[in-house]
């Protein structure tokens, strides 16, 4: 049996929600370069916890390695190119973590 829906409404308007997803890196720039922290108490504390990893220097944002080695943090979008690349070949073929590290 097929029952059909005799009340039929046309949608005269659309409404979109853009959601800006925030940067990962932003609250722990603000806090090594204004010190500035979140009003979250949860954000905060783990914002101060991991700031004592980082480095920021010349307008770029580093993470201490634990051989002492900085590494630049990347965006999401840069994160993605950089996993694209080295997946399909550009920087050689895909190699170990160690061996991935020092290229």
């Amino acid at each position: 049996m097929r029952t059909t829906c005799s009340k039929k409404k046309k949608i005269t308007s659309r409404r979109f929600l853009k959601l800006k997803k925030e940067d990962w890196r932003q609250p722990l720039v603000d806090y090594l370069k204004y010190e500035k922290l979140p009003n979250d108490l949860r954000r905060r504390t783990d914002t101060r916890r991991r700031a004592t990893r980082f480095i920021y220097y010349k307008d770029t944002l580093y993470r201490r390695s634990f051989d002492g080695i900085f590494l630049r943090c990347l965006s999401d979008d840069e994160m993605v190119q950089a996993m694209e690349e080295v997946h399909s070949g550009v920087c050689g073929a895909h190699q170990s973590g160690p061996k991935l590290h020092f290229q």
